[in-house]
């Protein structure tokens, strides 16, 4: 009996600390599932913030191009998307700190971006380096009982690169709606606009384009329904379609992109950058010669179209709605080498700004 009860003892005791040591296993197992999705979210903040901060800096040497001056510094408008995107500095809980440079077009490095630093020549955008440490539960604190730094193997680093340049100024073929806008240099973004006046710049223009030279009502119905424009080179001369539509076809698809509030891309004319592109002005010719300098691409969101009466017919003249966005080139396009490109134009409406990296 004696000898039994030993033996059932021994092997308690022996499954107590298989148990004990299986436990520590399988905690630490969930310990570090825990604490590696905190780095992986950590991780997704860190380029989050780096994105944006990129953006905001490139943003500053976007305005200090086309407007000649901006209200805060690169450093500053890098500082503030920081902060506003919870990188809090080295003695945060979370500590998350960052450093960035200004790049040239290709961003090779030209200078690091500080509190007083000014942009170096060939500026294009911004690097933006962020590094953060993550929270975590058992990796940090068993790393430290061993003696090692935890910030060595589990901080997380991310970089960005934004830039901005004036890009040659291309509309996509089949993306365009035969409407031309001559747009006020002031225009916002909140206002409605009519798109198409009754009287563009020459008597019989009503704004509707003409990609082919073809007025007839058949080839214009297709335009207005299936845009099917040929890629502009902008700036560049293009044909007006006298007269006004009294086309149903044309009055059921413009309802049609009101109703569904789709998105369209309509021309903007305008005066040409440089004029010796369109050399004859904003608008030449008379008539069914009519033709305009096409100088952009804005995307819109229509609101509304006006019939009046014409001999008896319904006519489409005025058609209104809003600026949703700006295009320089064919838009969701960027290029994947801008080498070569110049920097915004002082004044510039239409230039690119955005991520690379």
């Amino acid at each position: 009996m004696k000898m039994r009860q030993g033996v059932h003892q021994r092997a308690e005791g022996q499954i107590l600390v298989l148990f004990a040591g299986g436990l520590a296993v399988f905690l630490l197992l969930i310990g570090l599932v825990i604490d590696g999705g905190m780095a992986f979210l950590s991780r997704r903040d860190a380029q989050n913030t780096a994105d944006l901060a990129a953006l905001a800096g490139t943003k500053v040497v976007a305005d200090l191009y086309v407007k000649g001056a901006s209200p805060i510094t690169v450093y500053q408008a890098i500082d503030a998307s920081a902060l506003g995107n919870n990188c809090l500095g080295a003695g945060d809980t979370t500590p998350c700190t960052w450093t960035a440079s200004y790049v040239d077009v290709a961003r090779n490095v030209l200078g690091a971006v500080t509190a007083g630093s000014a942009l170096p020549s060939g500026t294009f955008g911004v690097q933006v380096h962020v590094t953060r440490l993550p929270v975590t539960f058992i990796a940090g604190p068993a790393m430290r009982l061993l003696g090692q730094d935890p910030i060595d193997a589990w901080n997380v680093q991310t970089v960005a690169s934004a830039l901005t340049y004036q890009a040659e100024q291309v509309a996509a073929a089949g993306g365009l709606l035969p409407i031309g806008w001559r747009a006020p240099e002031d225009f916002t973004y909140n206002q409605v606009y009519r798109f198409t006046t009754g009287g563009l710049d020459v008597p019989g223009n009503f704004g509707w384009l003409s990609w082919t030279g073809d007025g007839s009502t058949p080839t214009l119905n297709g335009w207005v329904c299936t845009p099917s424009n040929p890629e502009i080179i902008l700036p560049d001369y293009i044909e007006g379609n006298t007269g006004a539509s009294n086309s149903s076809t044309i009055q059921d698809c413009i309802q049609r992109y009101i109703d569904q509030k789709i998105p369209v891309l309509i021309p903007v004319i305008g005066e040409a950058d440089p004029p010796s592109a369109c050399p004859d002005g904003v608008v030449t010719g008379n008539g069914s010669s009519a033709q305009y300098c096409i100088v952009g691409v804005v995307s819109v969101i229509l609101t509304d179209f006006i019939l009046t009466h014409d001999n008896g017919q319904p006519v489409i003249k005025e058609i209104e709605g809003f600026v949703q966005q700006v295009y320089s080139f064919q838009p969701g396009v960027v290029p994947a080498d801008a080498v070569g490109a110049e920097p915004p134009k002082l004044d510039s409406k239409f230039y690119y700004l955005g991520l690379v990296q």
